[in-house]
């Protein structure tokens, strides 16, 4: 039986491990500000006050050590707190009395386009909820959008077109924002309940889905990102590039190619940091696509200081993850969908006439899928991020950075001196380098195919293949 003593020992053991990793933490990166380590010790130090008066004199001389080297880390946490939290700064103006700060449209704006409440708001400008509610009611903006007026038949035919076009399944919080995304707003449960009676057997698989994730830790928005290569489609030359934010979740790009070369690599990259800013740090693995990226961050960040992080795919925890669910909602069903019409004999990998043909009808197919995720994905709410759970990814990046303001990190600054604009979702130019046919016959058979376009786009492929094969013979004739 465990005695006082052996619980005691226990404690200190698990208090010197909490302390080495945050002082490890805190020495790693001198900017970050690291608010759940600082809840974690404020519990150690209470846990500590009231293991105090129980510690016998044999112990006493290594639990003050242990006491000393907690109240250090917590004294340096709280001065990081102090120093780079801080509230926007917002413009004054004279009233004859106390200076009243103007809150403009377009900052509330944004924050109410990507979901925070007036509550969130105040707290991040450091301002009563009532300044907040009155600046929102001078504007005439409205805090919650009004539940759109659909009768439970006509969201269960929504309902079900989305899982149509989603084969494997979403849950009610995708389902959600994809309705909300066309104009539809309507309640969690009203969504919950239409997914049950649509499909009542697919709801209860999914709760025997439930993952149990690691820990993940980034210091603010735009101290890592995650890049990779996703290659499940790479015997049709279908390539998906992609980056996350590795502390707010935001997707930063998610790109489809037909190769995997550096300066592919290196341009979806680029467009990317001009629309979320360049970040401090980039982990990646060591395949060769990556150099381009390797070398520009070193210019841009300085070697030296860990800005290229490599190592292998599968500690790539944040990119890895997205991987599951870019394949489980986006891929997956072009994979059935190629391999049905190779089995029918309609599709040879060998051919280049026939990937051309593919890569001529589902590209854009393909990237309008993986667009429509990026904007889902980025504003779910998110359920196992510590300490920040029920947060869109969109609502931690714009938190992130409007809490470093005064003292911003090398990737805050990043967002900060970014060019305004839109992120950059272009596609490449057709077929960049599987490429068989010229400009103007590529627009011919273009405006001929589309004609015959189906859902699917099996018949605007075979319709492709039919007259492409036979320009290609007219040419050798």
């Amino acid at each position: 039986m465990a005695t006082l003593a052996d619980g005691i020992d226990e404690f200190l053991v698990t208090a010197r491990n909490i302390v080495v990793t945050i002082e490890r933490r805190l020495t790693d990166d001198p900017e970050g500000l690291f608010q759940d380590d600082l809840k974690q010790i404020t519990r150690l130090k209470q846990r500590v006050q009231q293991l105090r008066p129980q510690v016998d004199d044999r112990r006493r001389e290594a639990f003050n050590a242990t006491v000393g080297r907690v109240e250090a880390c917590f004294l340096a946490l709280q001065h990081r707190r102090t120093s780079q939290t801080s509230t926007v700064p917002l413009a004054q103006e004279a009233t004859g009395g106390r200076p009243r700060y103007v809150i403009t449209r377009e900052q509330l704006e944004s924050l109410l386009s990507i979901g925070f409440n007036t509550r969130a708001i105040a707290r991040l400008l450091n301002l009563s909820r009532r300044t907040v509610t009155n600046s929102i009611r001078q504007f005439g903006l409205q805090v919650r959008q009004k539940y759109s007026n659909v009768s439970d038949a006509e969201l269960d035919a929504e309902v079900e077109a989305l899982t149509r076009t989603n084969p494997n399944g979403i849950g009610y919080r995708a389902c959600r924002v994809l309705l909300q995304n066309r104009g539809i707003l309507v309640p969690f449960e009203r969504v919950r309940l239409s997914l049950h009676r649509i499909n009542p057997v697919a709801a209860a698989v999914r709760w025997g889905n439930s993952i149990q994730r690691r820990t993940y830790h980034a210091s603010t928005p735009n101290a890592v990102w995650h890049i990779d290569g996703h290659h499940k489609l790479n015997r049709y030359k279908f390539i998906v590039h992609g980056g996350i934010d590795g502390y707010s979740h935001v997707i930063t790009y998610l790109m489809l190619s037909d190769n995997n070369r550096a300066e592919t690599v290196l341009r979806y990259f680029q467009e990317a940091a001009s629309a979320y800013g360049l970040p401090s740090r980039v982990r990646m693995d060591e395949g060769v696509e990556n150099i381009e990226v390797a070398n520009y961050m070193n210019r841009q960040r300085g070697g030296g200081r860990g800005s290229v992080i490599t190592g292998p795919s599968v500690h790539n925890q944040r990119i890895e993850r997205l991987w599951v669910d870019v394949w489980h909602k986006c891929l997956s069903e072009f994979s059935v969908l190629f391999q049905s019409i190779a089995q029918h004999g309609l599709l040879s990998t060998d051919s280049t006439e026939d990937i051309f043909c593919l890569h001529f009808i589902f590209r854009r197919k393909i990237q309008e899928k993986l667009n429509a995720f990026v904007t889902y994905y980025n504003n779910h709410r998110l359920s196992s991020v510590s300490g920040r759970a029920g947060n869109t990814p969109n609502q931690l990046m714009a938190r992130g950075v409007l809490t470093n303001l005064q003292a911003p990190t090398t990737g805050v600054r990043g967002i900060l001196e970014r060019p305004a604009g839109e992120v950059v979702r272009r596609m490449l130019p057709m077929s960049e380098h599987i490429d068989i046919l010229s400009v103007d016959e590529k627009h011919r058979i273009r405006g001929e195919v589309m004609q015959s376009q189906d859902g699917l786009g099996v018949d605007s492929y075979l319709d492709a293949r039919r007259r492409v094969r036979a320009l290609i013979r007219a040419r050798q004739n």
